[in-house]
Formats: structure tokens, sequence, C-alpha cells
């Protein structure tokens, strides 16, 4: 059998990508009569939910722009027109990308890509505070939360801390119990 050449592993890619996400989907080479390599814009929406319609409260635009060497070589990753997600997750999400097309190095990878985008996107998919004051009581009780969590862990260390000195102190638990008798009759 007869290996696909690179432009023919890269027609078919864009074949399968433009049925699948027909109104999200942009061929930016649409409009050349010859061959050119890959570049395509898609528009990412978060991963619907069984539970009904989708509101999508993030989404971002996916440009993709492939050499001809691709998909024996990384292709050209942007994100571009985000909506509802900041510039730290942006970079995060431009990272793993990165990262991602790295490992998928001879194999077409920007499905994957894509796959990737729409579960970051379900995940951070929340609606926008309406106003300064909703922002500050959510972040008000997400640092209740962390105060909480931190106190917990402290309780436990101290309660830790204890049974070791009790251990340290009364090696065995004759002397433990000894120990514990005499305090229950002073009492």
């Amino acid at each position: 059998m007869e290996e696909e050449s690179l432009q023919e592993r890269q027609s078919n890619e864009l074949e399968v990508l433009k049925a699948i996400f027909t109104d999200q989907f942009v061929d930016c080479n649409e409009n050349c009569s010859k061959w050119k390599p890959l570049n395509i814009i898609l528009t990412v929406f978060p991963l619907r939910e069984h539970s009904g319609p989708l509101e999508a409260h993030v989404q971002l635009d996916l440009h993709v722009i492939a050499s001809e060497e691709y998909p024996n070589k990384v292709p050209i990753i942007m994100l571009e027109k985000s909506k509802g997600l900041s510039d730290k997750q942006l970079a995060e999400i431009q990272k793993n990308l990165e990262e991602l097309a790295s490992l998928k190095v001879g194999e077409v990878m920007i499905y994957e890509l894509i796959q990737y985008v729409q579960s970051v996107l379900t995940e951070s998919n929340k609606p926008g505070f309406q106003s300064f004051y909703e922002e500050m009581l959510s972040r008000q009780k997400e640092q209740k939360q962390k105060e909480v969590e931190r106190l917990k862990s402290e309780e436990n260390i101290k309660v830790i801390l204890y049974f070791f000195c009790i251990f340290y102190t009364f090696p065995s638990y004759n002397e433990l119990l000894f120990f514990r008798g005499n305090l229950l009759n002073l009492k």
C-alpha cells in the first residue's frame, strides 16, 4: 500500500475538519487556485452538556497555520478573539497546545488540539460577573474558603503533633494507659 503524501494528509484532514465543524470553520486558502498548506481558523466553544442547551460564556478562535512539512513539523498555533478568558488562561492554553502539538509530530493533530481547547472551555464555562460588587463578593467567598481549608490543615497538623508528642513521651501502651488513668483520677 502506498503511503499518503504530506499534501494528501493535509487535504484529507482539511476535509474531515470541514465536515465536522461546518459553521465554525474558515479555510483561509479556500480561494487559492493551487494547493497551499493548511491555514484554518476555527471558532471553538465549550462542549454541549447532555442537560440541555449550551450557554457559552467562553469561546475563542483557534488559528492553525501549517507548513508544507506538516504533520512532520509543528504548525503555528494562535489563539484569537477570545471571550470570557483571562490572559493567564490564554497563556496556559497556548503553552499546553504547543506541548501537545510537539508530542503529536508525525500525525495529523488539529482535531486533537480542538478537543483539548473544547475541554478547557467546558471547564471554564462560567458566567462572568455583572458588576464589580459581584466580583468582589465572589473573591471574598473564595478567600474565606481558602482560609477555612488552611485552618483545617493547621488543626490536622496540631492533632498529628499532639499524638506524636504523646507517643514520644510514652513509648509503651501501658505507660500511656497509666498516664491516662492518672489524669482521669485528678478530675
